[in-house]
């Protein structure tokens, strides 16, 4: 499918519901005074343009590549473009608490994992979701650097991560202007710690054996 287009100028109006499954490679225009209601299912578009129309977002899964507006998304996932993509939007981004961002990284190059940039502010909450492609994995010292916008606001509510079968963990980097992460190893316990804590465990042992002994003796 080419362009779609929800009223026909500024002076008129309507309300679009979707769900199932939408497809459309070109343009999907909203003219001011209509709305889009997407409740479930999936809309996948080359360029979403709001116009100053109105698109509700409280559930289902929204896939572009450049969105010409603000988007907030109340309820449902947001993923980038194609898998993986780089996505533009023109205004500012804002998560609720149901909302979800899928991010899927397949390599460490520019265009092999999703990244997303924002001309305005993003204003995080609910979840970030991330998924490995096919069979990558990272490695340790790897960044990725996800989402970019003029300011952050705020962060993710929970995270939806890969494991690793070692000792490497994930770390999530808030910037001023991006947000990122990074493979890392995780830490271990100090050795100092370590020996403290046994040792006041030894000195609990050998006061609480010292108290029973004099009970014993009386």
């Amino acid at each position: 499918m080419g362009s779609f287009r929800i009223g026909d100028n500024p002076l008129t109006g309507g309300t679009v519901e979707t769900g199932g499954e939408v497809k459309i490679n070109g343009t999907l225009k909203i003219w001011g005074g209509s709305t889009l209601d997407m409740t479930s299912g999936s809309l996948e578009v080359g360029t979403l343009d709001i116009q100053g129309g109105a698109f509700n977002m409280d559930g289902g899964t929204l896939m572009t590549a450049n969105l010409l507006g603000d988007l907030h998304i109340q309820g449902g996932s947001f993923s980038p473009g194609h898998s993986p993509a780089i996505s533009s939007i023109t205004g500012n981004y804002l998560q609720g608490p149901d909302g979800i961002l899928e991010i899927e990284l397949a390599g460490l190059a520019a265009g092999e994992f999703d990244l997303l940039n924002i001309s305005g502010y993003a204003d995080l909450g609910g979840t970030l979701e991330v998924t490995l492609l096919g069979d990558y994995l990272p490695e340790e010292g790897d960044l990725f650097t996800f989402l970019t916008a003029a300011s952050i606001l705020d962060t993710f509510d929970s995270l939806i991560l890969p494991g690793f079968a070692d000792k490497r963990e994930w770390k999530l980097i808030y910037g001023a202007n991006s947000v990122s992460l990074e493979v890392v190893s995780a830490v271990p316990l100090p050795a100092a710690v370590w020996l403290f804590g046994t040792g006041l465990l030894g000195l609990f042992g050998f006061s609480k054996r010292t108290k029973i002994k004099r009970q014993n003796t009386k």
